[in-house]
């Protein structure tokens, strides 16, 4: 027996070594298999290599013809009388119903991020760049047409010529190609001095020289010449650079944020800096001469700031405004001269000049890494993962009605004169835009100074203290407004909202909700250490928003229908709420959260706005949409009946927005901030991607048109 257990051990242990040896010999296998897949790879990577270096550096595969035909002088016969117009009418309709939309053709995409962009207005043409190795060429409208191929090292840089159908590309390993646009021709080839520290590139306005910005100095090359020269020598690395279009003035941006600029006819040199009040210098990462007013010169920095030069006046920045702290340093403008960028968290910034309101969309999709404006307003974004989307822009571009040296509380837009009435802290109201001067309502001899303020249907409620008051317009358009006491509470006032019957609903300090109808006051109903900081009443019930993050909603009788949650749990506090016709509750909270419940208390749709501590929200049913005011100066929009989609942001005040308001058909946004400023902005119709199936099925009904392929749509088809 001992000899049988003798047996067995042996057994095992030689199993044991055989399972060894099979392991190590899979594991030699599977190295084996690796190197002979890697070999495989190398190889076919140099095959790849070697018929791009033999084939021409500037083909454009089978699209040449069609590149051509839009480059051409007479391109526009290709259309005849007959498909013009509806080929107009099908653009026209296709922009206004999918702005904001992605319109994108997907088999003609980059197989890498983008990582510029570059658009020729006058012949409808942009150029994307990307990782991939390649350039691709487009239309307007979003139509891909062709791409340069053959690259050695993925493209950083690309630039036309303001004057000539040249383009300029530059890699990460130096090399400068410089080709002819209608023939896809190389007209010249070379590398950058110091090309390893290349940085950016730009061509002369006829195309007959490039820029190049390569370790601390600006070069010169001129099309057709052997010879670099030397423009320009800083004391820093150069990161960007610019030619104005009538190759009269040369900025070049450096890393110790310093911007030159010099003239060309005798190199006269004028330094300017990105410093500006409290933000110190930062590196100008982009830089362009501003089209149609070659005085001025703008600059996106590293730190997310934007700063605006007139090169012939003061030496400080005509404007300077503080973005994101992650720009990415994309930098474009559009027709109306307005400037985008491409900011860190894959937004967009579009931003006119003078202190009107910036509009910030919030694309969805990868993060946007370039971006360019074409004609006639459309926005071209790339992105991380090498799409390309082209974005009509519907928006206004915004109006300042008024501003005040006090936070603006609240205001109302009369829906018969479309005039707005605001009131500020200092107790100062106004009606805008056009109405009498700033007045202040007058109690017993003392200007009323109010802590909280609601518009109502016969002008505005307030609070001062305890003391609850209407605020009422004269008699006359020019009389002054007064105000009137209503009742006092028994703390402080924090809410107010207007009731059913006349009654104006309060919140206290102390938990109260509280109803005051003539000169008498009824307690609706007490929070068990909560305070009622947020208040909405309609016919049938009166919602309340707590600081411990609930919603409680009650009849006007004071009766509880609903809690969420049912008992206090420490949430972000509840700081705005509306009431929807049907009976379902839209709630805000200070966390960026926004919920919609249904008149039993479920849950039925919900939005989370980053960065966005909310303060104030509006509700327009008829267009399905909700503003949101957050403490940063923007406002957020978004669907109600498309749960979890921000459609855009608009970055319309310099501090937090304590009001705002949208029009019955959601077209026009009015908002308010702690600055003081009262801002309009039209918002067409276009805002999203949900008028795109109107379009869509408007396109695919008309068989005359011939605009294939439409991608925006092919989602859309059934």
């Amino acid at each position: 027996m001992r000899a049988s257990l003798v047996t067995r051990r042996v057994a095992v242990v030689a199993c044991f070594a055989a399972g060894l040896a099979s392991g190590g010999a899979l594991r030699a296998l599977r190295a084996e298999r690796g190197a002979l897949a890697a070999a495989e790879r190398n190889a076919r990577d140099a095959i790849e290599a070697r018929l791009d270096a033999g084939s021409a550096l500037s083909r454009l595969d089978d699209d040449t013809a069609a590149l051509r035909a839009l480059l051409s002088p007479w391109s526009q016969l290709a259309d005849s009388a007959e498909t013009a117009p509806l080929r107009a009418r099908a653009v026209r309709e296709l922009a206004a119903a999918t702005s904001g939309a992605e319109v994108r053709d997907s088999q003609g995409s980059h197989l890498g991020p983008v990582t510029s962009i570059a658009v020729l207005p006058t012949a409808g043409a942009i150029a994307t760049a990307s990782k991939d190795r390649t350039v691709r060429l487009w239309r307007a409208d979003g139509r891909a047409l062709g791409r340069l191929s053959g690259f050695s090292a993925p493209v950083e840089a690309l630039r036309f010529a303001a004057a000539a159908p040249r383009l300029v590309t530059a890699d990460a390993q130096g090399q400068v190609a410089v080709w002819e646009i209608p023939s896809g021709e190389a007209v010249a080839v070379f590398d950058a001095p110091r090309s390893s520290l290349l940085s950016d590139v730009a061509m002369m306005p006829r195309g007959d020289g490039v820029l190049m910005a390569a370790g601390r100095a600006v070069w010169l090359r001129p099309i057709g010449g052997e010879r670099t020269t030397l423009v320009y020598q800083g004391n820093a690395r150069a990161v960007s650079l610019d030619v104005d279009s009538q190759g009269r003035r040369i900025a070049s941006g450096h890393e110790d944020g310093t911007v030159i600029v010099w003239r060309a006819e005798d190199l006269q040199v004028r330094v300017l800096s990105t410093a500006s009040g409290a933000a110190p210098e930062s590196p100008p990462v982009a830089l362009r001469f501003r089209p149609g007013t070659e005085r001025q010169l703008v600059a996106l920095t590293a730190a997310g700031g934007l700063r605006v030069w007139d090169i012939e006046g003061e030496e400080w920045p005509i404007e300077a405004r503080e973005l994101d702290a992650q720009s990415l340093g994309s930098l474009s403008f559009s027709e109306d001269g307005s400037i985008g960028a491409a900011l860190g968290d894959g937004e967009v910034l579009r931003l006119p000049l003078g202190g009107l309101p910036a509009l910030r969309f919030g694309l969805r999709g990868p993060r946007t890494t370039a971006l360019g404006f074409a004609a006639p307003n459309m926005l071209v974004v790339g992105g991380s993962d090498g799409s390309v989307r082209f974005t009509p822009l519907e928006l206004g571009p915004g109006e300042l009605l008024g501003r005040r040296p006090a936070p603006v509380l609240t205001g109302a837009v009369d829906s018969r004169t479309g005039q707005i009435h605001v009131l500020d802290d200092s107790g100062g109201l106004a009606v805008l835009p056009k109405g009498p001067a700033w007045t202040t309502p007058w109690i017993d001899d003392e200007p009323v100074r109010p802590t909280v303020a609601v518009a109502s249907r016969d002008g505005m409620l307030a609070a001062a203290g305890t003391q609850v008051l209407a605020v009422s317009p004269g008699a006359q358009p020019e009389s002054p407004w007064t105000a009137t006491p209503l009742c006092e509470a028994d703390a402080a006032v924090l809410s107010l909202a207007e009731g059913p019957t006349g009654r104006t609903i309060f919140g206290s300090a102390s938990g109260v909700v509280g109803a005051c109808a003539a000169d008498s006051t009824k307690v609706l109903s007490r929070l068990d250490a909560e305070q009622p900081i947020a208040l909405a009443a309609s016919a049938s019930l009166i919602a309340i928003g707590t600081d411990a993050g609930r919603v409680v909603v009650v009849d006007p009788a004071g009766k509880q229908r609903w809690a969420r949650p049912e008992r206090p749990d420490a949430s972000p506090a509840i700081t705005s709420i509306v009431i929807m016709d049907g009976g379902d509750v839209i709630a805000g909270a200070r966390d960026g959260a926004l919920r919609r419940f249904d008149a039993r208390g479920e849950l039925v749709g919900g939005w989370q706005l980053p960065g966005c501590a909310l303060g104030t929200i509006a509700l327009s049913e008829a267009s399905g949409r909700v503003a949101a005011g957050c403490a940063d100066g923007s406002v957020r929009l978004v669907r109600f009946d498309v749960p979890g989609v921000e459609v855009l942001r608009l970055q319309v005040h310099r501090g937090a927005v304590t009001w705002c308001s949208l029009d019955a058909a959601g077209e026009t946004l009015t908002s308010a901030g702690v600055g003081g400023s009262v801002v309009r902005v039209p918002l067409h119709e276009g805002d999203g991607a949900f008028w795109a199936a109107r379009a869509c099925a408007w396109l695919r009904a008309d068989p005359a048109l011939e605009l294939a392929p439409i991608s925006g749509c092919r989602s859309a088809q059934p």
